[in-house]
C-alpha cells in the first residue's frame, strides 16, 4: 500500500476485503482464502503486504472464469487472529470467523505452545553460543 495509508488504514482496508471476499477454511490445517478476478491482483498484493501469505494463479476455467487466490496459512495465520479479533466488524463473516476459531481452537493452542518452545530453545542456544 502506498501513502497516505497508516497501519490502521491498511488493516481496515484488508478487513473490508476479507469481509467481502474472504473464506475462513481448512481441513487438518486452517486457512484464510480470498479469491478475486485475475485482472485485479493489486488487492491480493495489498493483503500479502499486510499479513504475508501466498498468491496463487491466475487460474482459468473452461467456463471462462479467471481468478487469483491469496492464501494465509501456518505461522502467518497464527499471528493474524489478534487483528481479526479487534478489527473484523460485526457481520456474517465475523460469525463465520468465530465459528472457525472454535473449530480450530486446539490447533492454534498447540501451535502457540510449539512456537514458544522453539523460540525458547533457539534463545537458549544463542545465549549459550554468545557466552563462549
Amino acid at each position: 500500500m502506498k501513502e497516505p495509508y497508516t497501519p490502521s488504514h491498511e488493516i481496515a482496508y484488508c478487513m473490508g476485503l476479507i469481509v467481502g471476499e474472504g473464506c475462513f477454511s481448512g481441513d487438518a490445517v486452517p486457512s484464510l482464502i480470498v479469491a478475486l478476478h485475475e485482472r485485479d491482483p493489486q488487492r491480493l498484493l495489498d493483503l500479502r503486504s499486510v499479513f504475508g501469505g501466498v498468491i496463487y494463479g491466475p487460474y482459468r476455467y473452461a467456463d471462462g472464469r479467471r481468478k487469483r487466490m491469496w492464501v494465509l496459512r501456518n505461522w502467518q495465520l497464527q499471528e493474524a487472529p489478534p487483528f481479526f479479533d479487534r478489527w473484523l466488524p460485526p457481520s456474517h463473516k465475523r460469525e463465520h470467523y468465530d465459528a472457525w476459531r472454535l473449530r480450530y481452537e486446539t490447533y492454534f493452542a498447540r501451535e502457540r505452545r510449539v512456537s514458544r518452545r522453539t523460540v525458547t530453545r533457539e534463545s537458549h542456544k544463542n545465549a549459550a553460543h554468545a557466552g563462549q
